[in-house]
């Protein structure tokens, strides 16, 4: 199963680094294209259309990476949708991922987005032995009114409660 897995991951990965290829090769495109610029004499017949092209090439170059930014950021919140069962972070076209922390109680995290935090606890299927995580809290960041960090706990103050999370 492991293997299978492995492989699958792996078979993605390239599957979305084939897609992505075209997209990053504008950024070489662009560096050789200025070189070349920066080499033509403003006298030479061809100066304008390089400067033109070169010109086109930065802006789709520029909206490339604006696609390959949000396409990373669905994918990343996907993954974590995934893990985390009953969670609906799509809902949110804005949102992205910050970072997860284990904390101390037995088996709980705080995964972090730009909006929320969701604190989990994982889980293992009976039978498949997969693991997922079950959501216990779910704060809005805009509730917090005061967070502070004192040796291995943050103290996170809400409009309507008080909550301690210890971290490793």
């Amino acid at each position: 199963r492991r293997k299978i897995k492995s492989l699958e991951r792996r078979l993605e990965n390239k599957f979305i680094s084939l897609l992505r290829a075209p997209l990053e090769r504008l950024g070489f495109y662009q560096v050789k294209l200025e070189e070349i610029f920066g080499a033509t004499p403003k006298w030479h017949d061809d100066y304008d259309k390089l400067n033109n092209f070169l010109e086109m090439i930065k802006q789709y170059n520029e909206e490339a990476s604006k696609l390959l930014e949000e396409e990373e950021r669905k994918t990343n919140l996907l993954k974590i949708q995934d893990k985390i069962r009953d969670c609906k972070l799509m809902d949110n076209p804005k949102r992205f991922y910050i970072g997860r922390w284990r904390l101390m109680e037995s088996k709980m995290s705080c995964f972090v987005f730009s909006d929320i935090l969701i604190i989990t606890q994982q889980k293992t299927e009976l039978f498949s032995r997969k693991k997922y995580h079950i959501i216990k809290k779910q704060i809005e960041i805009s509730s917090i009114e005061d967070i502070n960090i004192k040796d291995e706990s943050i103290f996170i103050k809400t409009k309507s409660r008080k909550y301690e999370l210890k971290i490793k």
